[in-house]
Parts: structure tokens; sequence; C-alpha cells
């Protein structure tokens, strides 16, 4: 697991985003609603990244 630790508006999510791309790991992150937000910063800024997953779906395997 990788952890990005900065301060509000430095590019966290473009980071993981970027790295998720290269790596086609996807993001893990709380509700739906974010991942809506991710997909749609990562279609903006043109990246293709793996569908990403609540951390429920996590715990429940879900995403399989």
């Amino acid at each position: 697991m990788r952890f990005i630790v900065r301060g509000r508006g430095q590019g966290k999510t473009a980071r993981l985003i970027y790295a998720s791309e290269v790596t086609g790991i996807p993001i893990a992150t709380l509700s739906k609603k974010n991942i809506e937000y991710i997909k749609d910063m990562a279609e903006r800024m043109g990246c293709n990244i793996p569908e990403p997953v609540t951390y429920r779906d996590l715990a429940s395997n879900c995403h399989l």
C-alpha cells in the first residue's frame, strides 16, 4: 500500500491518478462520490485508469 500525504490542493489526487495509470492498480477511496470525482478528474487529465474502488468494496472483495 502506498500513501500520498500532502496539504489541501497540493496534487494528491493527480499523483494517485498518474500512479494508477502507470501501475494498473486501482485507487481506493472512501465513497462512491469520490470514485466519480476521481474518474472525472482522470478523464480531464487524459488518463486511462482502472475502476476506483471503495474501502468497503475492498474489505468485502466485491471489486473482484
